[in-house]
């Protein structure tokens, strides 16, 4: 902002001295002849300084002076008058916050010129510390608001992974359990595979699914794009209810993994998914394959392909109330029963 000056002095002659004293200096004067002026100059113009004077005939110059310190608190102003008592010039400095007063005929050279130059600084900082406690404010709301997204991740990828690890821990155990009849080279090919579907679930799934209409988005983006042989169609219930997003959590887990099972067996494969709620805290779902003939009969022949195929299915029971897999051929069916409510305890 330039260096602005006003000058609000009822005689013309001040006026002429006043501007006469300082043209050569590097700030900018307007002249205002009465309060009234003044007062409409103020209001259309930002000025740093203000030089005035006391007395007017259309308006009060303590007025005018409450006005500049209650509206343009930031403009520094400074009092050239005639006559002024100390009573007067205590309640301007305190009360109205007049920086500097001067009597006439004044010392437009000497003091004056070192008053307003100092009225200029005096503004600038000012207006540096506001500038200051801006970015100060701005940066706090920054780290406040920064804070806040953090503290929300962390609370959703802690409810996220309290999940995962409800559901991953007795993966393992599970393995060993149920490995004793397979070959050695096949309980290793076993784990393997399962690691890999634990490290792919956490890193496909950094963060909570949210609502149910996110389910089709994410199954299709980790498992259908760019596969042509592949189709997912997934419907939902007419009702409107709104869910525990950790309940959608639990049902998107569910088919995740029964469709990661499939991707498993064959590369071609079409999947329809019912998504039905009874309430807000119970759904059936339905999980429907149509496979290539052949392929589900050849790999549950296969003991480490029944292994992985009961490892995938033990994980799904244990969150469900109810499972059901039925089928034959080409059409592999799943009906799942889920309850938000239900106590979820692993058969380890």
């Amino acid at each position: 902002m330039e260096d602005r000056l006003l000058l609000i002095n009822k005689r013309q002659e001040v006026v002429q001295e006043f501007l006469r004293s300082f043209q050569t200096e590097n700030f900018i004067i307007d002249v205002a002849y009465s309060g009234v002026e003044g007062l409409e100059r103020l209001r259309d113009t930002e000025y740093k300084v203000v030089v005035t004077g006391t007395v007017f005939r259309d308006i009060d110059g303590e007025k005018l002076l409450n006005y500049i310190a209650k509206n343009k608190p930031d403009t520094v102003c400074i009092v050239y008058t005639t006559k002024l008592s100390l009573a007067q010039v205590a309640y301007l400095t305190n009360k109205l916050h007049v920086f500097r007063v001067y009597l006439r005929p004044g010392d437009y050279r000497g003091k004056m010129l070192t008053g307003i130059q100092e009225a200029f600084e005096y503004y600038d900082v000012k207006s540096a510390e506001h500038e200051i406690e801006a970015a100060e404010r701005e940066n706090l709301q920054m780290q406040q608001e920064r804070y806040e997204e953090m503290r929300k991740r962390v609370m959703e990828r802690d409810k996220a992974d309290a999940l995962l690890l409800r559901i991953f821990e007795p993966i393992l155990n599970k393995i060993v359990e149920r490995g004793d009849d397979l070959k050695p080279e096949e309980r290793a090919q076993l784990l393997t595979i399962e690691k890999q579907i634990i490290a792919q679930y956490m890193k496909e799934n950094q963060m909570p699914v949210g609502g149910l209409g996110t389910v089709e988005v994410k199954l299709k983006h980790h498992f259908f794009e760019n596969f042509p042989n592949r189709t997912l169609r997934v419907q939902t219930g007419s009702m409107v209810i709104q869910l525990n997003d950790s309940f959608v959590d639990m049902v998107y887990m569910c088919i995740w993994l029964l469709i990661r099972r499939i991707t498993l067996l064959t590369k071609s494969f079409e999947t329809d998914v019912i998504i039905d709620f009874e309430t807000s805290t119970k759904v059936n779902v339905d999980v429907k394959f149509k496979l290539p003939d052949g392929v589900w009969q050849e790999e549950e022949n296969r003991a480490i392909s029944k292994k992985i195929t009961a490892v995938h299915e033990q994980v799904v029971r244990d969150l469900c109330s109810d499972f059901i897999r039925s089928g034959e051929e080409t059409h592999l069916d799943y009906h799942l029963l889920l309850d938000a409510q239900k106590e979820v305890v692993f058969d380890t």
